[in-house]
């Protein structure tokens, strides 16, 4: 071609092909962004164990969550808003047949469906307005527990005896748990047992008939998140075998009449939700369906604290939006960290938002099947809510969990150890720190309070680390911390209260359980014993604590606030610093420069 009847210079040449280079480039821009924001219209993703099924499968379908703007406190407008982006779901399956709602959710937007695939197919379900996802209702299983033997030797008696209210800690007799955490100080120094506090259980079930067993709300929810209409006597020992449930109900509650204290709060109302419901021979599961609705029922009991012991090994982070959900409604979210040991955790109890506990011996230690590890954020989750931190650690806190005496089915008593038996300590401790302040508090100053006062035995790490987050919960120190007017909880800005340095991300000494200068402790039960890492006991030869209190000294370092380290969140790329842009300009330069170079050599040759 030539232009004016002239052939282009090889400058003009250059500048065409980098042009054209540019362009490329530049359209990489458009190729990026249309991926990173597909069109509403292509149809939701289908969990690939689906894709193969067939028969009736019940599914889990999942909304987007941004057609949701409602205040997560005002239920009535989450619940208005969630029926309506739902309804062309529900429209739809009321003119198939083979398709059933089974129960619609507001704490997320999600509706659980029965699908009969030999008559359709999930496919027009995913492309409905609105579906993102179409998933498996997942297995959640209950931590694996052996109970002791029965405990022998208690007293037979359907009174309890009453706390006095002259009466000091030091003559009361309890659980080491109940000592670890300062929870019989706070019964006579602030007179108070947790009266006015409401505590959910979302667990296996209660034995009712147990004398230390009081509750003051019932629900039951069948696989697919279905309310079930049975009594609380319906569970007996056929439906609750492993008598999870009861145990954890009567760490909270239960009284003196096995000849010592054994319940954290025994003055709460109690609410308890059966969700590990799915038993055989050899335990219990439950399904996400189920914790969903124990989740949004918690919310619409107004319940003050939820404990959850049950666990789920993933991260795909199907209970982040409903716990900050709840939260935000004002129910304060606690959950076992899991029992498989250093570098693992369980959901729930792996989101950050939740209040995630690992468990102590009578001696400050952590036992080593206690869960724990370093989270990185981006690497682990999908699709994290943006203020949540880079990294963060777990557990939260920890409380004890060896040798746990409590209620069982039949109205016995037995020992236990794991995560399952720390969260209602911890439970039992918010009870009482929210019971014996004036004012209300916040889940946020709730966690707050617990984090700053927990403590570590000597010579262990101050920050927060792998085994004992924070520390040991010290429920007497917190309440005095509150009532004192020196809790400060982050407003947002990064501003949090404490000395320390926030959360430590250095496992380094996770391995180290030994202790210095210890003092001599009497209990934990018919004599000093130490634990084996599967929570088995054995004859010790030193039954030492590591501190007066059982907590160990006071840390002051507060939870890691997610805005220390990135503010806001991520914000969005501007079109000049867009992937395809950088790319395209890159590629464009370096063809460019080596033009160039070619040109240059050849020049070099010919002269």
């Amino acid at each position: 071609m030539s232009v004016g009847g002239r052939h282009p210079d090889s400058k003009t040449v250059l500048l065409l092909v980098a042009g054209c280079l540019l362009a490329v480039g530049l359209a990489g821009v458009v190729v990026a962004d249309a991926a990173s924001n597909p069109p509403s219209a292509d149809p939701a993703s289908i969990e690939d164990g689906l894709l193969e099924a067939d028969g009736e499968q019940t599914v889990l379908v999942v909304f987007d969550s941004t057609l949701v703007t409602a205040d997560p406190a005002d239920v009535a407008a989450r619940q208005e808003q969630t029926t309506r982006t739902q309804q062309p779901l529900l429209t739809y399956a009321e003119a198939n047949p083979a398709v059933t709602v089974d129960r619609q959710f507001w704490i997320r937007n999600v509706v659980v469906l029965t699908v009969d695939l030999e008559h359709t197919t999930l496919e027009p379900i995913a492309a409905l307005e609105g579906v993102e996802a179409i998933r498996e209702n997942g297995h959640l299983d209950g931590e694996s527990v052996t109970f002791g033997p029965a405990m022998t030797g208690v007293a037979d008696s359907s009174t309890a005896n009453a706390v006095s209210e002259t009466q000091r800690a030091s003559e009361i007799e309890a659980s080491y748990g109940l000592d670890q955490i300062n929870a019989p100080d706070v019964w006579t120094e602030y007179g108070t047992r947790g009266e006015g506090i409401t505590v959910g259980v979302l667990d296996s079930g209660v034995d009712p008939s147990h004398p230390e067993i009081e509750i003051a709300g019932w629900a039951d929810w069948d696989v697919d998140g279905t309310p079930r209409d049975t009594e609380p006597q319906d569970y007996d020992i056929q439906r609750e075998p492993s008598g999870h449930g009861t145990h954890v109900a009567g760490t909270i509650i239960a009284e003196d009449r096995s000849g010592i204290h054994l319940g954290v709060a025994p003055d709460v109302d109690l609410h308890v939700g059966a969700a590990l419901t799915d038993c055989d021979a050899s335990g219990c599961d439950a399904r996400e369906a189920q914790i969903l609705a124990g989740l949004e029922w918690a919310v619409e009991e107004e319940l003050d604290v939820l404990t959850i012991s049950i666990g789920l090994d993933t991260k795909a982070g199907q209970f982040i939006e409903p716990i900050r959900n709840a939260e935000a409604a004002g129910t304060l979210v606690i959950a076992s960290v899991g029992n498989e040991g250093l570098g693992t955790s369980s959901a729930p109890g792996n989101e950050y938002d939740t209040v995630s506990v690992g468990a102590s011996d009578a001696w400050g230690e952590i036992l080593d099947m206690s869960g724990g590890e370093v989270v990185f954020t981006d690497l682990e989750w999908s699709d994290p809510p943006e203020d949540w931190p880079e990294t963060y650690v777990l557990p939260t806190v920890s409380a004890p969990g060896w040798d746990i005496p409590s209620a069982v089915v039949g109205g016995q008593y037995s020992r236990a150890s794991g995560t399952s038996f720390a969260a209602p300590h911890v439970a039992g401790g918010a009870a009482l720190l929210q019971a014996a302040t004036d004012e209300h508090l916040t889940p946020a100053e709730l966690e707050a309070a617990l984090i700053e006062t927990a403590g570590k035995p000597d010579g262990k790490n101050e920050n927060q680390d792998v085994r004992y987050g924070h520390g040991i919960i010290n429920v007497y120190a917190a309440v005095e911390l509150v009532a004192e007017g020196d809790l400060e909880v982050d407003d947002g800005d990064g501003d949090t209260s404490g000395d320390g340095d926030g959360p430590d991300g250095d496992s380094s000494d996770a391995d180290d359980s030994s202790t210095d200068d210890a003092s001599d402790t009497d209990e934990p039960g018919d004599g000093d014993q130490e634990h084996d890492s599967d929570g088995t006991t054995d004859d010790a030869t030193d039954g030492d604590t590591t501190s007066d209190d059982g907590a160990g000294p006071v840390a002051d370092d507060q939870r890691e606030d997610p805005s220390d380290d990135q503010g806001d969140g991520t914000a969005a790329l501007e079109d000049d610093e867009s992937p395809g842009f950088g790319i395209g300009l890159a590629i464009g330069t370096l063809v460019l420069v080596g033009v160039l170079g070619a040109r240059k050599r050849r020049q070099t040759r010919v002269s």
